[in-house]
């Protein structure tokens, strides 16, 4: 599993700089995702990128999961399209528009992102 560094094209993420993220890259690392993690610290992230734009590939689940989520839908240009607070065990959330990138991190961050912001990925 490779990291990557977010950062947002102004600014920061408030009292942080960057996201450091895992990218989820292959089946498994895809798969589990941040399944059975305890928690994760407000600068860690998960990044998940689709091969194209669309709402079913870029619907995650919450299933296993310890505690609730900020997730972030980007276009392929990076731009947030969607952004929801997804709650531990939840069935299924996905994007309202069509989407390539699903951005996970602490729910501290989601009014630190808005829809129409673009972010950078650094590192992928």
């Amino acid at each position: 599993m490779k990291n990557v560094t977010i950062r947002k094209l102004s600014g920061n993420f408030g009292s942080i700089d960057k996201l450091e993220a895992w990218y989820f890259e292959n089946f498994y690392s895809r798969l589990k995702g941040l399944m059975f993690k305890k928690n994760i610290s407000l600068n860690q992230a998960g990044l998940f990128i689709n091969k194209n734009e669309n709402i079913v590939d870029s619907a995650i689940h919450m299933l296993f999961m310890n505690f609730d989520i900020a997730v972030f839908w980007l276009d392929k240009t990076n731009t947030i399209v969607d952004k929801r607070i997804a709650k531990k065990w939840g069935l299924i959330y996905y994007p309202e528009v069509k989407s390539q990138k699903i951005l996970e991190t602490h729910t501290d961050i989601f009014d630190k992102l808005q829809i129409g912001e673009k972010i950078i990925i650094e590192n992928y």
